[in-house]
């Protein structure tokens, strides 16, 4: 009896275990102009093995406002993809908008973000950006960015930072920029989180040129505690301390089982 409830509470255990050991890989996807009736589309697919529960998708407009603060996904599953359209107003001027969609999502309990930048024109208008994001470089306080501005033209730029709400990278600052020369721009930032994982951020530079807006956008990956001088602790593992007690366990059992025999043998 004894035996058969050990076994019972090891079985159990590893299903808990691959219950919470897959992975949530999403994508998004947003459309790259304003659709018919002034609304703005965002997709996204989860390319993983596992769900993504009480997903919420909050955008960040630039340039443009819209009703909707947020679209609820109560579940996306392993293959699985959803749309919403978000309706748009304030759009005076032609142009491309500098946007990002925020997504929160749970899977097993924890609580992960991510977000996805993007482009989105309105009107009818000659994207020909005089405003180019030439480089950007990260460190544990901060992000550096590098523009150049290429047209005859002395511009008022608005750099945009995006990156998961956990990083606390400044979200808006603007500088002026003369013909034909650059600007160094640094942003702050928090790079706190658990060694080793990448994430994907994006900065957006956009001007108004008296006519349209023009926008510019470059994405970055930033690992998590890289540029660190502390060396990684080593992780406490689930699955090999399981592995560990299961053996000790299955040995106790024929040690018992080997004694009670003997015992037996002598009466």
């Amino acid at each position: 009896m004894i035996y058969r409830s050990a076994l019972l509470a090891i079985f159990s255990f590893m299903l808990v275990q691959t219950a919470y050991a897959g992975t949530v890989t999403l994508t998004g996807t947003c459309s790259g102009s304003v659709l018919p009736g002034n609304y703005i589309g965002f997709s996204i697919v989860n390319s993983g093995n596992d769900s993504a529960v009480n997903m919420v998708v909050t955008p960040s407009l630039h340039g443009l406002s819209t009703y909707n603060t947020s679209y609820r996904i109560p579940m996306l599953g392993p293959g699985a993809s959803n749309a919403a359209s978000f309706f748009v107003y304030n759009t005076s001027y032609n142009g491309s908008y500098p946007d990002a969609f925020y997504v929160q999502y749970g899977q097993g309990a924890s609580t992960f973000y991510a977000v996805f930048p993007c482009l989105v024109g309105f009107g009818s208008f000659q994207q020909q950006s005089n405003i180019a994001i030439t480089n950007v470089t990260t460190s544990q306080a901060s992000v550096k960015v590098q523009l150049q501005n290429t047209g005859g033209n002395t511009v008022n730029v608005l750099l945009y930072g995006f990156a998961p709400p956990q990083f606390n990278l400044t979200k808006q600052t603007g500088v002026t920029i003369a013909p034909m020369s650059k600007a160094n721009v640094t942003l702050s930032f928090t790079n706190s989180q658990a060694p080793g994982t990448s994430y994907s951020m994006a900065v957006a530079a956009s001007y108004f040129d008296g006519s349209a807006v023009h926008s510019a956008l470059k994405y970055f990956t930033v690992t998590s505690g890289s540029g660190s001088a502390q060396q990684a602790q080593p992780q406490f593992d689930p699955a090999e301390t399981f592995i560990v007690v299961a053996i000790a366990v299955i040995v106790a059992l024929i040690a018992i089982s080997v004694l009670r025999k003997r015992k037996s043998r002598r009466k």
